[in-house]
């Protein structure tokens, strides 16, 4: 008997330092024996694509198992895990992030082998302070290195995610308008400021930082995903008046955005500025070089470096792959045959985490037509060559 579809799991963090979107080694360790003690097996990207694209059977009680961004964690501990209990899993990395470390480090195998946990890269203390009074976090990242020894193993496929993981200005809808500060109480008037304008504090998330140079001061306009929507650029005129009255420099800014009167002004100084003044939204076509040249950049400035064969990581069927949906057992989505068994998935950013929504599609003719029809990449949401943007996006219910 074949398996009717295919789940999926989606992580990001296999790391002790807790967060929204981590588990720890320890927990993912049991998952791992859960899966394989009720029979399930976390199948190779090579079979999911099979499965999905001609159709081939899969083994009852498959599954894939996809880690998101390529943090140097799922080198460390999740690759050794998975091989440990006869898995297998794919990581869509953020290839402008892979690291030049010309040698591997050593992984939780080395540890189960006698290696002294302490001889572990530091994955698990991901805050750095800075001279300025607070903390930002800077994850490690895998190797291009070592995601070959990974892929060499035949347990852990690397495929593209896309070249920088950013997020853009939106609109001109500036204030608590985004989701982290709507659902967010300030505890202090520093951070009540920070609701409104860029201030300099604690960064705890590396990604889907703004593509805008950091201006302190600048208004917290609508942010969405880099792929998702036209850009909004401030006005130059906008950016020099507030680069006039904020000093740049951090620990300065923050002495600034400490007293109500620089707030106020700041805010009379923004008030001043109508709509259409304060930016332009990017034309048509610069958006669409804008995510062209994100999904075509799977290396630090457009490297080509070669993971296996000679098609560099995340190129042909893996980076298709990446941006096709992984069919999924939807409630109201039962597939039927064939053709039920490519869907389209359009991934929430970071934060709720699966969120997707999967609608069936006819079995893809090649792999640059997967690419043109699908554009939905792991993690992030783009429209469709054929179709509108998409705005709203429901959440996935996907049952194993």
């Amino acid at each position: 008997m074949s398996a009717y579809s295919l789940p999926v799991l989606m992580y990001h963090y296999v790391s002790r330092f807790p967060g929204a979107i981590a588990v720890s080694p320890e927990h993912f360790e049991d998952q791992c024996r859960g899966m394989a003690e009720h029979g399930w097996r976390g199948i190779g990207l090579d079979e999911a694509e099979a499965f999905l694209l001609k159709g081939a059977p899969l083994p009852p009680r498959s599954l894939l198992i996809t880690f998101d961004d390529g943090y140097l964690d799922n080198y460390v501990y999740a690759w050794p895990i998975l091989r440990k209990y006869g898995h297998k899993g794919v990581v869509f990395a953020v290839t402008e992030r892979m690291e030049a470390e010309k040698k591997c480090r050593p992984t939780l195998a080395e540890v189960w082998e006698g290696l002294p946990p302490s001889s572990l890269p530091p994955v698990d203390a991901p805050m750095h302070d800075t001279p300025f009074g607070y903390q930002v976090r800077r994850d490690m990242f895998f190797s291009w290195e070592e995601a070959r020894h990974m892929e060499s193993s035949g347990v852990m496929a690397v495929a593209a995610h896309s070249a920088r993981h950013l997020a853009v200005f939106a609109g001109p809808e500036w204030g608590p308008v985004n989701r982290h500060d709507r659902h967010q109480k300030p505890a202090s008037a520093l951070e009540a400021a920070g609701q409104r304008f860029h201030v300099p504090g604690t960064r705890a998330n590396t990604f889907n930082a703004v593509d805008f140079p950091e201006v302190w001061g600048l208004p917290r306009f609508k942010e969405r995903p880099f792929l998702y929507s036209r850009a909004f650029i401030p006005s130059p005129d906008l950016v020099a008046a507030v680069q006039r009255l904020v000093p740049q420099e951090p620990a300065e800014a923050r002495t600034f955005f400490q007293s109500a009167g620089n707030v106020a002004a700041l805010e009379t100084l923004v008030a001043g500025f109508s709509p259409d003044r304060l930016g332009t939204l990017e034309s048509e076509a610069a958006r669409r070089r804008r995510v062209h040249g994100e999904i075509g950049s799977h290396g630090p400035r457009r490297r080509t470096r070669r993971l296996r064969g000679n098609a560099p990581p995340g190129t042909g069927a893996s980076c298709a792959f990446a941006m096709l949906a992984v069919g999924k057992r939807v409630r109201g989505c039962a597939g039927r045959g064939a053709e039920s068994r490519i869907f389209r998935i359009l991934h929430h950013p970071h934060g709720s985490q699966p969120a997707c929504r999967a609608r069936g599609r006819a079995p893809l003719q090649s792999t640059r037509r997967g690419v043109e029809l699908a554009q939905a990449q792991a993690g992030n949401l783009f429209e469709a060559v054929a179709g509108p943007p998409v705005r709203g996006v429901p959440d996935l219910i996907s049952n194993l």
